[in-house]
């Protein structure tokens, strides 16, 4: 089981909200935005939506139990719902309820609608970001392979065709002359240009695994993202 996120136990909403909410951050299904000494976290879902950490409550709503805000005005950075889908069900769901609607429940309509257009502009601004990620990474493929088939005549088969080849005039030559030497260093050589080679490509492999992780954990921030369990992942 993942580590219990580390959250400030003053901001967590009381239980059942508070176990909620640390399933979420646990499953990386939202993380924590700190805005400021003694000014309360946000929490922020992968689905766009932003609620105020101590305000986030786990109740009933038109699609069942889900983390929603408290009753009460939303600031203009903040959501209701966590996602659009909760924005749209709650809009059709008035709508539906009633025939007429007041000044007060046409603005409150709105403001729903309003949210969903801010959660949509938060998961864009999200794309744009996997879009550069994607665009870094295929970058630092590229720079690999091109270092990889520089290299690619470095194999076992070349060293061992060398050795056989050492072996061989050491096995029919005892007296070692000029000629020779020369022709056993530069054999022995070329054994030691295949291990360098190789060398160059493991160190320019490490290179960019330890650059991709970076540009991995840069994109993941404070999300705490969990691979998912290989049996699921088999069933896929």
């Amino acid at each position: 089981m993942p580590d219990e996120p580390i959250v400030a136990e003053h901001w967590l909403p009381p239980s059942p909200h508070r176990e909620a909410v640390l399933e979420y951050l646990r499953d990386g299904r939202a993380h924590l935005v700190e805005r400021g000494h003694r000014v309360p976290p946000l929490l922020v879902f992968e689905d766009g939506g932003a609620i105020e950490l101590p305000r986030v409550r786990y109740q009933m709503t038109r699609r069942g139990m889900a983390l929603v805000a408290a009753e009460g005005d939303v600031p203009p950075d903040q959501t209701r719902f966590y996602d659009v889908c909760g924005c749209v069900d709650e809009f059709k769901g008035r709508l539906k309820e009633r025939e007429a609607l007041d000044a007060g429940e046409r603005a409150d309509l709105g403001r729903l609608l309003e949210d969903a257009c801010r959660m949509i502009q938060r998961m864009e601004r999200r794309r744009e970001r996997y879009e550069r990620f994607a665009q870094r990474l295929a970058e630092l493929a590229a720079e690999l392979q091109k270092k990889i088939e520089a290299r690619r005549w470095a194999t076992l088969d070349e060293a061992l065709a060398q050795v056989e080849e050492i072996k061989a005039l050491l096995a029919a030559n005892e007296r070692i002359d000029e000629a020779l030497r020369e022709r056993l260093d530069l054999l022995a050589e070329g054994v030691r240009a295949v291990a360098d080679a190789l060398e160059g490509v493991l160190s320019a492999g490490k290179e960019t695994a330890l650059a991709a992780l970076a540009e991995y954990e840069e994109i993941r921030g404070g999300r705490a993202w969990q691979l998912p369990p290989k049996e699921a992942t088999n069933r896929a």
